[in-house]
Formats: structure tokens, sequence, C-alpha cells
């Protein structure tokens, strides 16, 4: 498998249509990252490891709704998009605040862009989440 970050965005994307409450996914080091960044903003209620896979836990409002509205990858292994820290003001400029966040994969780990502006750092933007 080529891009497992995809492969587990398209897990949770189709579990949260099915209105699923668990789902597994391939285990690795940057989906496990990954997964703590979603969980530490919120977005899921929690993720359990196993030996080959993990199986994350989804988070639902009070009306049923799944607390992940958008989930969009934007770097993938054909066309690497990578962030300076000028990009990096750019880009939380121009998102509207409280609407969603970024993920990137930087030397210091896979953080939040806001994070990565506070500790001065650019990387690859995995993706985009609302």
């Amino acid at each position: 498998m080529n891009d497992i970050l995809s492969d587990t965005i398209a897990r949770i994307k189709v579990a949260q249509q099915q209105h699923k409450k668990r789902v597994k996914c391939f285990k690795s080091n940057l989906v496990c990252n990954f997964l703590r960044v979603l969980w530490d903003e919120g977005f899921i209620e929690g993720y359990e490891e196993e030996i080959k896979e993990i199986e994350i836990i989804l988070s639902y409002q009070e009306n049923e709704s799944p607390t992940i509205k958008e989930l969009k990858r934007c770097s993938r292994p054909g066309c690497r998009v990578y962030l300076s820290i000028k990009d990096l003001h750019q880009l939380t400029k121009n998102t509207y605040p409280n609407y969603g966040i970024h993920i990137l994969s930087t030397n210091k780990g896979v953080i939040t862009s806001q994070k990565a502006l506070e500790i001065k750092a650019g990387g690859e933007l995995l993706c985009f989440i609302a």
C-alpha cells in the first residue's frame, strides 16, 4: 500500500457516512501521530492500538452528525506539498478562525499549523480537517 494516511482518511469518511462508532485501519507511526492530533483537537473520541491495526473511535455530536465535517488530504506521494513559516502565516491568515485546522509533518513531529507557527517550524502539509 502506497499511502496509508489516505487510506485511513477514506476509512474515516466511509465509517462516518454509515454512522459507525468504530473503524479499523492499518498501523504506522504516521497514522498514530495523526490520530493523536485528531484526539487532542477533539475530532475523535480515541483510538486503540493493536499489533498491526488501529481501531479509531469516532465522535458524533448530540444530533448524531459527525464531529468531522471535512477531511481532505493535501500532500500525496506523487505531489508533496511543503510549507515554510512564511507560507504557514499566509495559510492561517486565509483560513477562517475556528473553521478548521491544518495538520503538518515537521521535524518536531505531526502537529497543527498553529503549533508549527508557535515553534517556528515548516513542514509537509498532510491534511485539512474541519
